[in-house]
């Protein structure tokens, strides 16, 4: 009777500890589905636009700039990435469409960048232009909200300053200077005027230009070796200007920087850990007993 006693004893503290596991189990869960999906924020709360760069009414923007989205859920799942492609059209200042492609990473391989969404006008801007970027309504979390209504962002594009072309040097000057050069010689070399064979002269004149020349290009070459000399003892150094970045958008990325899915799995691994250790310890007390 005592061992039947103790079987029966133990078939109960078995369905206990199955009991008390599956509690544990659907608790931990409840807490991780009222925190959301996965896809940022609430399940609920609507889709939003956190940031854009260029911000919405700036100007002087690069001519080569891309326009870079932030967006407060996960946008680029592939649920509804191919939704979500459709959803930009960027216009100029006479409303004309702009051809532009639009960027999404894989947020499996990449999930720091489930949020964001790049748009790159194909064939660049304009300058001294005002755009327009539309973001439609249609816009889908992958939780299934969307944008409460069509999103616009406008940027001016800055001026370009034209070039300045350097005037042309005078090119009668150094033929000018050539002649005198070619007549000193020539009277340094007949100095008493006697009269000389003319290809004689020719020669010793193309001889003594040659020599000129050459004299000219060493000194360049000298002028240049010493001024790339002087170049490398001098060190340039800038300052980089550090981005700026909204506050609150910010501030919600930290909020959010642990990726929920990841939440999931420690807490449900937490809670079978501790459901199966409580059972065997139950268990292997009423077994001593």
């Amino acid at each position: 009777m005592k061992l039947k006693n103790n079987s029966i004893g133990v078939s109960h503290t078995q369905r206990y500890a199955i009991l008390l596991s599956f509690l544990i189990l659907i608790f931990s869960s409840s807490l991780v589905f009222a925190e959301g999906d996965g896809s940022g924020g609430g399940q609920g709360e609507p889709l939003a636009l956190l940031s854009s760069s260029p911000a919405n009414g700036s100007s002087d923007v690069d001519v080569s700039s891309n326009i870079v989205l932030g967006f407060s859920k996960n946008v680029i799942n592939m649920t509804v990435k191919d939704n979500n492609m459709t959803c930009f059209a960027l216009f100029d200042s006479k409303g004309d469409p702009v051809s532009i492609k639009v960027i999404m990473a894989d947020d499996q391989m990449e999930p720091e960048k489930k949020r964001e969404v790049i748009v790159d006008p194909v064939s660049g801007l304009m300058p001294s232009t005002k755009y327009t970027l539309e973001i439609s309504a249609a816009m889908q979390a992958k939780s299934g909200v969307t944008l409460p209504d069509k999103v616009t962002v406008s940027f001016t594009t800055a001026t370009v300053k034209p070039a300045v072309s350097e005037p042309l040097a005078d090119s009668t000057k150094p033929a000018a200077a050539e002649t005198q050069t070619i007549e000193k010689y020539e009277a340094s070399a007949n100095p008493a005027g006697e009269p000389a064979d003319s290809s004689e002269s020719q020669e010793q004149g193309i001889a003594g230009m040659e020599s000129i020349a050459g004299g000219g290009d060493s000194n360049d070459d000298s002028e240049t070796a010493l001024g790339s000399d002087e170049n490398k003892g001098v060190g340039i150094g800038t300052d980089s200007d550090s981005d700026t970045t909204d506050p609150a958008a910010l501030e919600r990325s930290d909020a959010v920087g642990i990726d929920n899915s990841t939440g999931k799995t420690i807490i449900i691994l937490s809670a079978i850990v501790i459901a199966l250790l409580a059972a065997y310890l139950i268990i292997r007390k009423l077994r001593r007993k």
